[in-house]
């Protein structure tokens, strides 16, 4: 075991428990959530937190990504990052909390006050983080991730159940979390936590703006490509449907939870190893890994995917099943082209994360004006998956130029093929014996097609735990 493949492997480790405990309390919130919240409700709260998502790179000048990627590099001085990123975050809050005043007479008060609230704690708490991971505080990094969550657990339970505040209880929950999480970090952080307004000098904010802005427009982009579908199913469809579709997207969210673990770990060895000699070699074999992760966890998921949603969906939401295999198919996709982000980032070349990003884009929007007045919220969910399998094709051939990555195509195709068919038998709902039959079939065979890498990788997390527990007697 190579030192930077341990290195890979301690990191996704740690990320692996935060992130686990953390997202499994997300999971497990799904059907509380969809049974204290009506399909309307859902719906909102869908719209309101879509907003969050896309006022938080806005504001924030995506600052919190030049926070990361700066403070890994020993030369730079690690407080004169944080300062810049934190004063730019609390500018951006500032400007923000002033166009609410004057959005708030033309919408509703309550809920530009709510989605401007968890968008600064989010943002604030966001930044925080990025620069405790930067820094190799993982362990704190991950405990911080469960606290999280727990607390969001806590206080939306105490917030929907017995005060019964609804959508406000939702939105406040989250916004207290993301705030007292990253009031934690503070504390805890103590000496690598120094702001020093002196240390803020143009030539470092500039630099870190330039690496930032074109992730900034990546980012709304990305919440473009994510969240147009749901805006346009809420326009055209209702806040019911919606609903339906949010709740949904929450069972892919699983397969998302298990890429985004290692995609932290990975993002880091990314950051040290682009100027190896062998860095080819290296990111071929990662990305192969990640490949075959993530197509055999999307097609035990297609064929799991009506039990699943059967335990964490209500009955009022027993209809949301059909869209699952096609959002796993576009999760799947997606996690493929974020695995090439990492070379972009790496590189410093993140205006070309921007651009592959708004091809992506634009697809899923015209899909979406094309397909959801035809088919429906299932047309949302094609065009999504369309979207982001073209997305991953244009950086498979655009990296390059950076990276040279190796693929086995024959497999990756005929696996590809593989989940898709699955995924269309699966939404056709035809007879239930041949139709789970042929899928399981094909789960096999995508396990056959990746044994290689599967027994690799089971032997190295053999390797990896034995090198664990050698240590630890000695």
């Amino acid at each position: 075991m190579s030192k930077r493949e341990e290195t890979l492997a301690k990191n996704t480790a740690a990320f692996a428990i935060g992130n686990f405990a953390s997202k499994l309390l997300q999971i497990v919130l799904v059907p509380f959530y969809t049974r204290v919240l009506t399909k309307g409700e859902y719906g909102t709260v869908d719209i309101l937190q879509a907003a969050v998502a896309l006022l938080i790179p806005i504001f924030a000048l995506a600052i919190y990504e030049s926070v990361f990627r700066f403070s890994m590099e020993k030369e730079q001085d690690k407080s004169a990052v944080l300062t810049v990123g934190l004063v730019i975050t609390v500018l951006g809050v500032v400007a923000m909390c002033l166009i609410g005043f004057a959005l708030a007479f033309f919408v509703s008060p309550l809920y530009v006050w709510l989605v401007i609230a968890n968008t600064a704690a989010n943002a604030l708490w966001t930044s925080l983080s990025q620069y405790t991971k930067a820094i190799g505080r993982t362990a704190l990094f991950t405990v911080n991730s469960v606290l999280t969550t727990f607390l969001v657990l806590v206080l939306n339970v105490v917030f929907l159940v017995p005060l019964q505040l609804g959508i406000t209880g939702y939105m406040l929950g989250y916004t207290l979390a993301n705030f007292l999480s990253g009031l934690m970090l503070i504390l805890c952080l103590k000496k690598d936590f120094k702001i020093d307004f002196k240390k803020i000098n143009a030539p470092l904010v500039r630099q870190m703006l330039i690496y930032a802005l074109p992730l900034l427009l990546n980012g709304i982009c990305w919440w473009l490509s994510s969240f147009t579908d749901r805006i346009m199913i809420f326009t055209m469809l209702g806040d019911e449907e919606n609903g339906l579709y949010a709740a949904a997207s929450k069972i892919p969210h699983i397969l998302a939870v298990l890429v985004t673990i290692f995609y932290q770990a990975w993002q880091i060895s990314a950051n040290l190893e682009y100027d190896a000699e062998d860095a080819s070699g290296f990111y071929s074999k990662t990305n192969e890994q990640n490949i075959a992760f993530t197509l055999l966890a999307a097609s035990a998921m297609i064929v799991l995917c009506r039990p699943i949603s059967t335990v964490f969906l209500g009955a009022e939401y027993s209809s949301a099943w059909v869209f699952i295999p096609t959002l796993v198919l576009s999760t799947a996709f997606f996690s493929f082209a974020q695995f090439l982000i990492s070379i972009y980032t790496a590189h410093k070349k993140t205006k070309m994360a921007f651009i592959t990003n708004i091809i992506g884009t634009v697809i899923n929007v015209v899909l979406n004006a094309v397909l959801i007045p035809i088919m429906g919220a299932l047309g949302a969910a094609i065009a999504t998956t369309v979207s982001y399998f073209v997305l991953w094709l244009v950086r498979v051939f655009d990296t390059q130029r950076l990276v040279k990555i190796s693929y086995k195509i024959p497999r990756l195709i005929i696996s590809s093929i593989i989940i898709v068919a699955q995924a269309i038998l699966i939404t056709l709902d035809l007879d239930y014996v041949i139709t789970y039959t042929v899928s399981s079939i094909g789960l096999l065979l995508v396990a056959i097609l990746y044994r290689d890498v599967v027994i690799s990788l089971f032997r190295f997390c053999i390797g990896f735990i034995k090198k664990i527990f050698v240590k630890e007697k000695k």
